[in-house]
């Protein structure tokens, strides 16, 4: 039912010169549903490299569900509305600091020399809130 609906947003670049590393980068709203969760994960099977930014992930206890063997996961608060799912090939750290319930941020240490750490940020916002309540994030150094 899922299968292959959100693909036109995928996106792939070549980040380091004379390389042939093609990088995956997904944007998804799985809208709290397990079954959406696993439709996606069954899609990463084949790929090496990938960066996955999710909105409203399916969480039981806090934690981000159906991605546990997909990668490295990262999500901030106790009921997270974004998570970042990377694939293991990529040395990504998880930016707690500039991190929340609606906005997962993580640093992407590339090997590039022209890119050599990317900030990755994975954002919820909500129709009902406030979008002034993000910014004071932007202010942290």
């Amino acid at each position: 039912m899922f299968t292959n609906w959100w693909q036109p947003w995928r996106q792939s670049i070549n980040i380091k010169k004379n390389q042939c590393t093609r990088i995956s980068f997904q944007s998804l709203n799985t809208q709290h549903c397990l079954a959406a969760s696993s439709s996606v994960r069954r899609d990463l099977v084949g790929l090496k490299h990938y960066f996955l930014l999710l909105q409203e992930p399916y969480c039981t206890r806090g934690r981000v569900q159906g991605f546990r063997d997909a990668g490295n996961t990262f999500s901030s608060g106790i009921r997270p509305c974004t998570a970042i799912i990377s694939s293991r090939t990529q040395n990504v750290w998880h930016c707690p600091k500039f991190s929340e319930e609606d906005i997962c941020t993580t640093l992407w240490i590339t090997g590039s020399h022209r890119y050599p750490k990317i900030y990755l940020a994975s954002v919820y916002l909500d129709i009902t809130a406030d979008i002034s309540d993000i910014f004071p994030l932007a202010g942290r150094s």
